[in-house]
């Protein structure tokens, strides 16, 4: 059995899913009503009427004109309207990123419609994707494209408001900034604020020069100066200028020059601590907030004292002798100590060293008492001090 459906004006549609069997009868049949939008604002409600008609081939009980069922009536309210939807009036980007949104008409225009989009700020780059608005594509309307632009400086998250014109021979679309929708946009900043330093570890003989880089993670508002102290005097560190807006991301070299003592005292660390000053808030940081650089200083300077070095071996009730040899020919006396830490080995050398001496003339001699004891081999550990007038020998500890 086939319902047949048929509506009094065009601008109602109706359609008839399926048809009466045995199976659905009781259940019965959707029929689906659609509205043509045809775009044009109308005076008041409209209204059409449904009218239903039974056609069976094997039933003529059920084969009924219109007039024997009854009527739908379908009132049809306008959703046209003279004005501009917009897709979005508030939205969020981050920096570097774009968002869109779309402008429609509420009708039909009489003439086309030309758009027009401005930012408030140059934070935010504004593009339409075409620029008119017709009978064709008022229901659909323009894409609008804002770009947060990027500017690498750390800021507070901030706004821009996006104004419209629209201009057109209808009277009904020509409208000013002032009359048309505001869209506002946030922006969130994706920059921080930040001081690199590195390399964190440098390696520098005495008498040479090292560097490392120290760069901004953020375009500066105003110049940065830094300030490097260092833990040791021997240490000297030298910024080879300025951060600004232009070389923030290239950064400014520090130059390390390691003073040369001709004296051997070892190998050491100088700690080197930066702090920076500037106009940028972001960029007015103490030491304590900054990463610090080491410095190993290898000393290349030889032992003032030469001495045989490494294990030595006497037997119980010897003696052996150790020349005494000076780097160089001291200007000045040379008071020599030497001491064990065992009382096995008894200790004889010169109080001190001199011009005449210096190049292992003197000796120290070890001689090892024979206690008459079984008590296996035992080791005595010699150490040597310095001091004089002469700076290369003065003051050196036990060594």
């Amino acid at each position: 059995m086939r319902l047949e459906v048929t509506a009094t004006q065009d601008f109602c549609q109706a359609e008839v899913r399926g048809t009466f069997s045995i199976e659905n009868w009781e259940a019965g049949l959707p029929v689906r009503v659609s509205i043509v939008d045809d775009g044009d604002i109308q005076a008041g409600a409209r209204s059409c009427v449904l009218r239903h008609v039974l056609v069976s081939e094997d039933d003529p009980a059920y084969n009924l004109p219109a007039l024997d069922l009854p009527e739908v009536s379908v009132v049809v309210n306008d959703d046209e309207f003279i004005g501009f939807a917009f897709s979005e009036t508030e939205i969020e980007v981050t920096e570097g990123e774009a968002v869109t949104y779309v402008i429609r008409l509420g009708s039909v225009p009489g003439a086309p419609v030309q758009l027009g989009a401005v930012s408030s700020a140059f934070d935010c780059a504004v593009t339409l994707e075409g620029n008119t608005l017709d009978a064709e594509n008022w229901d659909e309307g323009l894409t609008v494209r804002v770009e947060a632009r990027p500017n690498d400086v750390a800021q507070p998250d901030r706004e821009c408001e996006i104004r419209h014109s629209a201009s057109s021979t209808d009277p009904s679309y020509r409208l000013s900034q002032e009359r048309m929708p505001v869209v506002m946009v946030g922006i969130a900043d994706d920059d921080v604020a930040g001081v690199v330093i590195g390399p964190g570890e440098i390696e520098i003989a005495e008498g040479g020069v090292g560097s490392y880089l120290i760069t901004l993670t953020s375009v500066p508002t105003a110049p940065v100066s830094v300030v490097v102290s260092s833990s040791e005097a021997r240490c000297q560190a030298t910024v080879l200028g300025a951060l600004n807006a232009t070389n923030w991301n290239t950064g400014v070299t520090v130059g390390v020059t390691v003073v040369d003592d001709a004296r051997n005292t070892g190998d050491a660390v100088c700690v080197l601590s930066h702090s920076t000053s500037s106009d940028d808030a972001n960029y007015a940081l103490e030491a304590d907030a900054l990463a610090q650089v080491e410095v190993q200083v290898r000393d290349d300077d030889a032992l003032p004292l030469g001495v045989p070095e490494g294990d030595l071996r006497v037997v119980e009730g010897e003696s052996l002798t150790l020349p005494l040899v000076l780097i160089a020919a001291p200007t000045e006396e040379v008071a020599l100590s030497v001491e064990s830490d065992a009382a096995a080995c008894g200790l004889s050398f010169p109080e001190t060293l001199d011009a005449e001496t210096w190049q292992g003339e003197a000796a120290v001699t070890v001689t090892v008492e024979d206690n008459r004891q079984l008590d296996g081999e035992r080791t005595c550990t010699l150490r040597y001090a310095l001091s004089s007038e002469d700076p290369n020998y003065a003051d050196f500890p036990l060594t």
